[in-house]
């Protein structure tokens, strides 16, 4: 006998022969009647996917993946986007923001606080955000900066590119090589990698098929689409918060009716792409003047007329806006009419959507700093002259013509030189209720839109008797309009 047991190779003894066959049989049927189960089951299973596609064509996907996780493709959208595009939130999310921006703009550069109060508000599986390169020609840095942008997507995925998208815009007087990659490096991107993908210019075709995308479908500037939903990007947080309020119920019914998540996009932004105009831009007209003073300093905008003159004309204007143009015939006339009883102020309010708008603001205020109020006047006069054609050849003769250095021009518009003018004069529209583009306060009052000269002149006499009563009484003609804007409305 082996004190150690059996050998460990040796196997066990089979176990005895059952003494209740019946046993046996009843398992038998018992685990027939479950698999049974199990194959109805799997079949209704089946069934219900069958109808469940019905409803939904599945998205192009692939095995292929990205720095940021699978690819997929939503290009069948007629605003197409896929995992090529850097991207904020769930791919299954109700409603997609896809923005066209301008990484030197420093129009889009305020829309950053809106972007991100809609992201705390919704949260990424309620929301997602899909960025587009959309770099303008004026803005020197722009399509660099885009294509750095896009090498921190390709190299390290979509946290690397917002991280260098709020870099970025946070400092747009700073854009060049040593920025790019210092914030590149922040966002744990291999600094060989992204120099040598620079230097080759790899990310340059996607910057450029989103740029052609935009002029495709017709955007200006920096714009944003929801679910097909074309909204400005100057538009405040309250008004993107509503177009989204107003999608989510729709875009939910769609998900409860059988469309899958990842098709959502998909269908909602075809019907509303379908059923949306395009906005095209118009005068904010209203026939009656307010009888309402709004606070409109003069400051230091450029002026045209006697400093004492009794009645003050402010215009908020756009170089490229059809109105505004049509306006500045108005505007002379009544200059003629009413000569050293009129003076006329100009504040810059360039409209996002005209892309040469504020380039031309940033020449007529270079021509002003160079050579003071007569030249500035002067290219404001040539820059409506020459409108709607005011591309960087046009900008750059109509410098030339009034003497104003062409290199220092060029300048202005790359840098944004004159940009804290101009959203001085933005700020202060928005804080008097002008929205639109023209709107003239005449003595404080507004009128607003391209309006036929009588409406002015009616205005206009009303605010003269006034002025001369407040004379008779003894203020003096250059204390007039700051005597009535003492009385103003904040």
């Amino acid at each position: 006998m082996n004190p150690y047991g059996p050998p460990p190779w040796q196997p066990p003894p089979y176990p005895p022969p059952s003494r209740t066959p019946w046993v046996g049989i009843i398992v038998g049927v018992v685990g027939a009647f479950l698999v049974f189960v199990a194959l109805a089951v799997v079949g209704f299973v089946m069934l219900a996917r069958r109808r469940v596609v019905a409803h939904y064509t599945p998205s192009t996907t692939t095995t292929t993946s990205t720095a940021s996780g699978p690819a997929w493709s939503d290009a069948d959208s007629p605003v197409p986007v896929t995992s090529d595009d850097p991207s904020w939130g769930d791919r299954t999310a109700p409603v997609t923001i896809v923005v066209f921006g301008d990484l030197q703009d420093p129009f889009f550069a305020r829309f950053g606080p809106t972007l991100d109060g809609l992201q705390s508000l919704y949260g990424g599986s309620q929301l997602r955000v899909v960025w587009k390169n959309n770099p303008l020609a004026y803005h020197a840095n722009a399509h660099d900066a885009a294509e750095a942008a896009e090498g921190a997507f390709d190299l390290q995925g979509s946290s690397a590119f917002w991280h260098f998208e709020q870099r970025a815009l946070a400092n747009q007087l700073s854009l060049g090589t040593a920025s790019y990659e210092t914030w590149t490096t922040e966002a744990g991107v291999d600094l060989p990698s992204f120099r040598s993908g620079m230097a080759a210019h790899k990310w340059a075709p996607k910057v450029d098929a989103d740029r052609a995308l935009a002029t495709k479908l017709g955007v200006y500037g920096s714009q944003g689409y929801v679910n097909g939903i074309r909204v400005s990007t100057s538009m405040p947080l309250a008004t993107w918060q509503k177009t989204i309020d107003d999608e989510m119920p729709k875009a939910r019914l769609g998900l409860a009716s059988g469309v899958h998540g990842d098709r959502i996009y998909v269908v909602r932004s075809t019907d509303n792409f379908a059923t949306t105009p395009v906005p095209l831009p118009t005068s904010t007209y209203s026939p009656t003047p307010s009888l309402a003073v709004h606070l409109v300093p003069v400051g230091g905008s450029p002026v045209r007329g006697k400093h004492d003159a009794l009645v003050t004309l402010v215009e908020f204007g756009d170089f490229q806006c059809p109105f505004c143009k049509r306006a500045e015939t108005t505007v002379t006339a009544l200059r003629a009419k009413y000569g050293d009883d009129l003076r006329v102020v100009w504040k810059n309010q360039p409209l996002p959507f005209h892309i040469h708008a504020l380039p031309a603001a940033e020449v007529a205020l270079e021509a002003r700093h160079e050579k003071g109020d007569a030249a500035f006047w002067a290219v404001h006069d040539d820059l409506y002259a020459s409108s709607p054609t005011l591309d960087d050849a046009a900008l750059m003769r109509i410098a030339r013509d009034h003497g104003v250095s062409e290199t220092l021009a060029r300048s202005a518009i790359s840098t944004n030189r004159w940009d804290t003018t101009i959203t001085t004069d933005t700020t202060l529209a928005k804080a008097v209720g002008a929205l639109g583009t023209p709107t003239f306060f005449v003595n404080g009052r507004m009128l607003s839109g391209a309006q036929p000269q009588a409406s002015f002149e009616t205005l206009i006499d009303e605010e003269l008797t006034k002025a001369k009563m407040r004379v008779s009484k003894g203020t003096a003609p250059s204390k007039v309009y700051d005597e009535i804007m003492a009385g103003a409305s904040p």
